[in-house]
């Protein structure tokens, strides 16, 4: 590799002088840059990032924690197009992006001295719950985090929170299943401790209260996000009942695919003799025949969202720390009509 003594030595100045000129310094003359800077693009010279990290004690690098479930990590469907969306945003503005592993909460890994000897500006959390104490140390600490769909009152001032409108759309949701005649309707929710969970269940409940439907216990079954062997013994139960739901929304639309199998079990037609709602809007879920009614995230925006939220900070800006990405409801034909 080309070096700045390479370059010293062809343009015949001292390697001060051409370490200057390449930081485009004012202290060199004009014509003396110019002419070391045209020398080095000619020679191939290549900079070196990580001596200028060591000199400016800034990495450019931002951590990304997948604290979703060890089944799925960074597989996870709808964090994964979050994901990717971040990284292309960050790596827009010179950001690289470090992984971070579940196990260094296993390991009994302190986590912010682990942020802090990789010099990470930040941290994107991919979160359900915030209740684990190195989450909880790495959010109260200096280091700048932004949490995807996690909230805790608590921590309200020292995070940056991002998540879809989930109470609006799942009383949108919700009142689209009323509007086509339902009234025995059953939400299998997500995780009971999630944020997400608690926001959902909150427009799933005034949507029924606004049209006068009346609660009842069994309306609520307690379930979890992107677990096929829960929605299995979930629905089950359910379909185990006296009297059948006319409809049933489902925490997400990775559960959807096992249940479209399951119902056919049963004998039950999707869009005939039962309804079904999903929740994210992921693309093979567009396969499922009939179309799955769902609420669609807008992964891209939240995943450029948290990628601006760090710029902003770093530039120290004033940011809210709940900001709110709007979704949309698709009406397919998995409700049918009473």
């Amino acid at each position: 590799m080309v070096t700045i003594k390479d370059i010293a030595r062809e343009c015949n100045v001292a390697v001060s002088t051409v370490s200057r000129a390449l930081a485009d310094s004012k202290l060199i003359p004009e014509s003396t840059r110019k002419r070391i800077q045209e020398n080095a693009k000619n020679m191939g010279y290549i900079p070196n990032s990580l001596a200028k990290q060591l000199r400016t004690k800034q990495t450019r690098s931002i951590g990304v924690f997948s604290f979703v479930g060890k089944h799925l990590g960074f597989s996870h469907y709808l964090f994964s197009k979050v994901l990717d969306s971040f990284m292309h945003e960050a790596c827009n503005y010179g950001y690289d992006i470090v992984l971070l592993s579940e196990n260094l909460l296993k390991n009994n890994e302190n986590l912010v001295n682990y942020c802090k000897s990789r010099n990470l500006e930040g941290v994107l959390v991919l979160c359900g719950d915030l209740k684990e104490k190195p989450l909880q140390e790495l959010i109260s600490s200096v280091i700048p985090v932004v949490v995807i769909d996690g909230f805790d009152q608590n921590l309200s001032m020292a995070t940056y929170c991002i998540s879809s409108n989930n109470r609006e759309m799942m009383f949108n949701l919700t009142e689209h299943v009323i509007s086509m005649g339902h009234k025995d309707i059953v939400f299998i929710t997500g995780n009971e401790q999630f944020y997400v969970t608690h926001e959902r269940k909150q427009g799933f409940l005034s949507a029924l209260k606004y049209h006068g439907i009346q609660f009842r216990d069994e309306m609520l079954v307690s379930g979890s996000y992107y677990d096929l062997n829960e929605i299995d013994k979930n629905l089950r139960a359910v379909l185990s009942r006296k009297n059948l739901p006319s409809c049933i929304l489902l925490p997400d639309d990775y559960s959807a695919v096992r249940v479209y199998t399951l119902l056919q079990e049963y004998g039950l037609q999707i869009g005939k003799n039962i309804s079904l709602t999903g929740y994210d809007g992921l693309e093979f879920a567009e396969q499922l025949t009939p179309r799955l009614t769902t609420v669609e995230q807008n992964t891209k925006q939240i995943g450029i969202l948290a990628a601006q939220t760090f710029i902003k900070v770093s530039k120290g800006e004033e940011v809210p720390f709940m900001q709110l990405v709007k979704s949309k409801l698709f009406i397919g034909e998995s409700v049918y009509k009473i």
